[in-house]
């Protein structure tokens, strides 16, 4: 895991701003929209305009559909991004 930002939800949604991820074909990749939709709940959330607030548990929670042979994003990017939201909401929580 990576170290987390500790700039609390500002610096996660500066995080999440910045998020790009590298495309996948030929080997397994996550569903973009499955991953999409999340980190923009995910923003919502963070900004408190969907409710519940965000917790590590729901970052940990979050599954993506695999897909192979068409646009993926990388998992272990992704899955990197995910451990540095779910540290950051467990150092300010």
């Amino acid at each position: 895991m990576r170290q987390a930002d500790s700039g609390g939800q500002a610096g996660l949604a500066a995080l999440l701003s910045q998020a790009r991820f590298a495309e996948t074909r030929i080997r397994p990749g996550y569903r973009k929209a499955d991953v999409d939709q999340f980190l923009s709940e995910v923003r919502a959330r963070l900004a408190g305009i969907r409710q519940p607030s965000l917790t590590a548990s729901d970052v940990r929670a979050a599954q993506f559909r695999t897909v192979r042979l068409r646009a993926g994003y990388d998992e272990e990017q992704v899955d990197a991004l995910l451990d540095q939201i779910e540290d950051g909401l467990r150092l300010a929580g």
